[in-house]
Order: structure tokens, then C-alpha cells, then sequence
């Protein structure tokens, strides 16, 4: 996320094609300026070369690999490169070979480079390759743009380099002195000043995914409008009493569930299992945002460090790096996957003995339908693999809503690295227990006969049993009838409760 690209020729097709075209160009420029001479998408010998070339004062050789990459790096696309460079060293072992991406290599990548290839080649990646980058090509430094925005009474947040078929720029994300998360980003030129064309400003905005749900900053007139004020709030809105059913149950209002829930806070506790990614999975409306708020409550009581936000909040990937430093405490934001990592490590770090650290996550299902936001959310759960059994993802999803597109995202890999709780239907004794409960908080009591056509006809989901019993309360005192008279006429719930049900939007089956 450090490195940004936009060619005025892209389309959804073509993106990768060209985000790899610039990044080629863009190292090109920055082996120049520190001392080599280089060509791009060389051809020889049946191979393919991102980058080749020799120093001009040593003219020792080089060859290079460039991935622009949104993902860690894997063995497999680092072993590729070792296997076109090792035939290059074998006939000049002067020669040095390159592997530079945006984003860094796997552990296990990086081990096998480090026990095979550390003396023959140099990788560069992320915030090392980022801040050479600056150094070398001599753009403005991070802290001069940063008094700009703060002058102007806004909040930077992270910088990024914007790489272009028509330069290079230079983005800061930001928001309002009241907002905690980004809600603009602004872009300068390598002199430093301000870029205000409102056309180019919009195009890169349509075309650059991560800032897709960001508005552009154009000159001094556009802050007031454009820059809102964007709170993602902790935990999840719940219900007032035993009547709700409009949202998620509080916590002192949950009933049910306890042989799950008491699985997954021994997992946590025991951290023996090789995931440290948890799914709670099931279908629409059967009580996994009200399971989620019961866990994340128990988890506080047990004093450990949580983080619950609903992923409809979420909007982007500075939105995620917002929420990770929200829940390691870190007094500095990430702006790439590998301060991620690095926050994570400190927050571990701190940690008590035995303590444990869960990352929550609701609704994830909102976030299939945008691939950067789902890849985010991926390398998270990646990197988080690499801290057990200290700390831990909790996510809850609807399994049977799922309309992403196979050719743009995969949960394979998050299958991979959790572990699936099936959250099911409320059984009959759940069921006659909230029943009973919500009976006794009553003043007008329900007659047990009407009790089994209210089981019955709410089918296991518990937020439609106390829709169920509200209306029910609410028709009897409307048309004074005698409880059971109303069924013994064969006129169901169903045909009573039919347009109401209509009415209901799916956030408020919680």
C-alpha cells in the first residue's frame, strides 16, 4: 500500500498489466539515479527479464525481478527468479541479482533466501525500498507535506508514492481534526505543491482502488467540503431489553449457544491448535452478531485485549491499518502489510502471560464484493498466523450470501488458516427458554398453547421469536381477543404477519 499506480490507458482488464509497466519504469528511475544503467522487459535466451543492466562506474552486471504485488511474496515467485538468475551468476559471479517488490517476502521465503541466496542476491521491499526510493529520486520528504495538511487544521495520516504515465506524485491520506479514520487524500507533485486539477484528481480517484471511497482534496476551497468527520465505532450496536429484536442481543440479554461458546473460549485459552483464525459461520438471521457481542463480553471479563467493529464500517484499507492501531494501541499508523507486522509484534510483546488478544470482526461477508478490502483483510489474517497463540481473529460471516466473484478473490486461503464453527439454528430448548424468559418479563402473559405456534412458526431464529411475541402482545391489546381463539379460526401467523415482515431490512434480523 506504500506504492500506488495509475496509467491513463488502464481499464478493470488491463490494471495489472500496466501497474507492472510502471513499477518497471519506476525502479528503472531509481537504479539510474543510484548509478545503473538499466533496460526493461529484456528477452534473451528464451527468458524474460523485469530489469537488467550494469553499474556505470563498477560495471558489474545486474539483474532484476519487479513484482508489484498486494500479497506477501511467495516461495514460489521468489524460487522462479533464482532459477533465471542463477544461469546469469554461473557465467559472472560479479553479477548481482535484484528482487524488489512492494510488498516483502513471506517467513518462509524469506528463510530460504536468507540460507541460499543472501550473498549473490539483494532484496528489496516495502519501507525500505519506499524511503530508497525517496532518498534516491530526491522527492519531497513525508514531514514537509505533512506541515502543509496540519497548517490547513487537517490530519495526515500516511503518505504513498504515485507512480503514473505522467509522473510521479506523491499522496497523503488524511481526514478532519475530529475524525479517527480517513476521509480525503490529497496529492502533490515532486516540487511539493499542491495538485488542484479537479479532472485528473477525479480519474485517479475512479482508477486507484484504495482510494476509491476517499475524496480528492482540491485547493484550499475544497477542504471545508470535502473532508468529513468518519468514526468507526467500537463494538456493535445492541438492542435495549428482552424485547428487542431489532438488533443484536446485549450481552445480559443473551440465552443459548453455551456449548459453542465455551469451544471457542477454550481454544483461545488453551492456544494449542495451529489456527489462530476462528469462523462463526451460518445463515441468515440465526444469532452470530449477538454470539459475536456475548464473546467479545466474556473475553473482556477474562481481561483480555479485544477489537469488535462490523465490517459495513469498514470502507477501505487505511480504514483496517486504522483499526489494528486501535487495537494494539500503537501510537504510530501503518501505512503498508509490513507495519502491520511490526505493531502486531510490539502489542504481543506487552502482553501479560497467558493473555490473549482477539481481533473480532462482524459481518464479513460485506467485504467479498471488494477485492482490495478482502485482500487486506487476508494479509491480515496471514500475518496474524505468525503470533500464536497470543493473538487471535474471530470473524463471523453469513454462509448462505455469498455473491462475490470467484475470478477476483478466493477464501481458500482463509479456509486454509481458520477453523469453522457452524453457528445453527436455535434448538427447541433454546427456543422454549428465551420464550419462557421473555413470558416471565412480560405484564401480559402468553398461554402456553400459543407458546408452540410461536416455536413453530419463528423456525429457530431467535430474533424472530420476539418479533413474533411482540406482535402478538401488541394485536391482542389492539383487538382484546382471547389468546387461541384468534388460531382456532385457521387463520395463521403467517397471513397476520406477512407485511410486516416485509417492512423488516436485513440489519435488523441481528
Amino acid at each position: 500500500m506504500l506504492f500506488l499506480f495509475f496509467h491513463s490507458e488502464q481499464t478493470d482488464k488491463n490494471a495489472n498489466y500496466y501497474k507492472g509497466k510502471l513499477f518497471e519504469k519506476l525502479l528503472a528511475q531509481y537504479l539510474y539515479a543510484a548509478g545503473y544503467d538499466i533496460e526493461t522487459r529484456i528477452k534473451k535466451e528464451g527468458l524474460e527479464y523485469d530489469l537488467k543492466g550494469s553499474h556505470r562506474v563498477s560495471e558489474n552486471k545486474v539483474i532484476g525481478e519487479a513484482k508489484a504485488f498486494s500479497k506477501r511474496i511467495e516461495g514460489k515467485e521468489f524460487l522462479a527468479f533464482c532459477g533465471k538468475f542463477v544461469p546469469f551468476w554461473m557465467k559472472d559471479n560479479s553479477s548481482l541479482g535484484l528482487f524488489i517488490s512492494t510488498t516483502p517476502l513471506t517467513p518462509e521465503a524469506d528463510n530460504f533466501y536468507r540460507e541460499n541466496y543472501a550473498d549473490k542476491i539483494k532484496v528489496l521491499s516495502g519501507e525500505e525500498l519506499f524511503s530508497k526510493i525517496i532518498q534516491e529520486l530526491e522527492l519531497p520528504h513525508p514531514e514537509s507535506l505533512s506541515k502543509q495538511i496540519k497548517s490547513r487544521k487537517f490530519y495526515p495520516f500516511s503518505y504513498h508514492l504515485l507512480k503514473t504515465d505522467n509522473g510521479i506524485f506523491l499522496v497523503y491520506i488524511i481526514a478532519s481534526s475530529e475524525s479517527a479514520t480517513a476521509s480525503s487524500f490529497a496529492i502533490f507533485r515532486e516540487d511539493s505543491s499542491w495538485l488542484n486539477d479537479k479532472n485528473y484528481l477525479d480519474l485517479i480517484k475512479q482508477n486507484v482502488r484504495e482510494l476509491q471511497k476517499l475524496e480528492p482534496v482540491i485547493g484550499d476551497s475544497s477542504l471545508h467540503n470535502f473532508t468529513t468527520t468518519r468514526i468507526i465505532k467500537y463494538g456493535l450496536e445492541v438492542g435495549e431489553g428482552w424485547f428487542d429484536y431489532k438488533a443484536p442481543v446485549a450481552p445480559e440479554y443473551f440465552i443459548g449457544r453455551r456449548e459453542l461458546i465455551e469451544d471457542i473460549k477454550e481454544y483461545i485459552s488453551l492456544g494449542k491448535e495451529p489456527q489462530n483464525t476462528l469462523q462463526v459461520k451460518s445463515r441468515s438471521g440465526v444469532g452470530k452478531s449477538s454470539l459475536l457481542a456475548y464473546v467479545n463480553s466474556c473475553f473482556e471479563k477474562q481481561e483480555y485485549l479485544t477489537e469488535l467493529h462490523d465490517a459495513r464500517d469498514v470502507k477501505n484499507t487505511f480504514d483496517l491499518y486504522y483499526l489494528v492501531q486501535r487495537f494494539t494501541k500503537s501510537k504510530w499508523r501503518a501505512s503498508d502489510h509490513e507495519g502491520v507486522e511490526k505493531q502486531l509484534q510490539e502489542f504481543r510483546d506487552r502482553l501479560n502471560k497467558n493473555q490473549r488478544a482477539i481481533f473480532i470482526v462482524d459481518q464479513f461477508e460485506s467485504i467479498l464484493n471488494n477485492d482490495e478490502l478482502f485482500n487486506s483483510y487476508e494479509n491480515l489474517i496471514t500475518i496474524f498466523s505468525n503470533f500464536k497463540p497470543e493473538l487471535f481473529i474471530l470473524i463471523g460471516r453469513k454462509d448462505d450470501l455469498l455473491t462475490y466473484h470467484d475470478d477476483q478473490i478466493s477464501l481458500d486461503k482463509i479456509k486454509e488458516l481458520s477453523k469453522s464453527y457452524p453457528l445453527h439454528d436455535f434448538s427447541p430448548e433454546e427456543a422454549k427458554k428465551l420464550i419462557n424468559k421473555i413470558n416471565e418479563k412480560s405484564i401480559k402473559k402468553i398461554q402456553n398453547e400459543v407458546k408452540s405456534f410461536i416455536y413453530e412458526f419463528s423456525s429457530g431464529f431467535p430474533w424472530l421469536i420476539k418479533r413474533t411475541i411482540n406482535f402478538i402482545l401488541s394485536y391482542y391489546q389492539k383487538h382484546q381477543q382471547i389468546q387461541g381463539d384468534l388460531f382456532d379460526t385457521g387463520l395463521g401467523l403467517k397471513e397476520l404477519f406477512d407485511e410486516e415482515l416485509k417492512e423488516l431490512d436485513e440489519p435488523d434480523k441481528g
